[in-house]
């Protein structure tokens, strides 16, 4: 269905990537599925990159297939992502866990939540955490963009991947209704632009 609504814009002059899947491993998915997926989706749209996002709790386990073109990892809560020890450790798993071929997305905290107040992150606070993940981006080559998700729902009840409030993989109880990420996309230089109708795929960068 998404394909056929969306059918004159899938194409690499106006998007950028399709986000192929939403922490797997952290969900259970096999890499099986994972090789299924994203080999079914490069060969209806062999042009587009692909993204996978893994949990940082999941990252010593992620699997990320050869067609999948950018990886990344989404750890909330983190004021500077240049300085946090934790937030460059994930960095350094998420590269030993991919190929140099497959460049970075950068998830920034874009919504500032209540759970946040634990790690002395208040609403004052987010313009400094977003000025602080551009920088990180701008000044590591191998990121080709910054996303950001909106929670209308909580993030996942507020607790999960923020520092201080994770829980082994695997071990983690299901929310319902279960909140939906929905994804904004930078630009290199800054800019935004909007997902396509369900947020499955963003727009294209200039």
């Amino acid at each position: 269905d998404f394909v056929t609504r969306n059918i004159e814009v899938l194409d690499s002059r106006h998007v950028a990537a399709i986000y192929l899947v939403d922490e797997p491993i952290w969900n259970g998915a096999s890499r099986a599925d994972l090789d299924r997926a994203a080999a079914i989706v490069d060969l209806t749209h062999p042009f587009l990159p692909l993204v996978v996002i893994e949990a940082p709790d999941a990252l010593v386990d992620a699997y990320f297939p050869e067609q999948v073109d950018w990886v990344g990892f989404d750890r909330y809560g983190t004021r500077d992502p240049n300085t946090d020890a934790a937030y460059l450790e994930n960095v350094r798993t998420l590269q030993a866990q991919s190929t140099t071929a497959q460049r970075h997305v950068v998830v920034m905290d874009t919504q500032w939540l209540p759970i946040y107040e634990q790690v002395d992150l208040a609403p004052e606070d987010m313009a400094e955490v977003a000025a602080n993940y551009a920088r990180y981006a701008v000044s590591h080559d191998e990121v080709v963009a910054i996303i950001g998700y909106s929670w209308p729902g909580g993030i996942d009840g507020e607790r999960r991947h923020v520092p201080g409030h994770r829980q082994a993989t695997g071990q983690q109880q299901p929310t319902s209704p279960a909140p939906r990420k929905q994804i904004v996309v930078s630009h290199r230089d800054g800019s935004p632009e909007n997902p396509l109708s369900n947020g499955s795929a963003a727009r294209t960068r200039g």
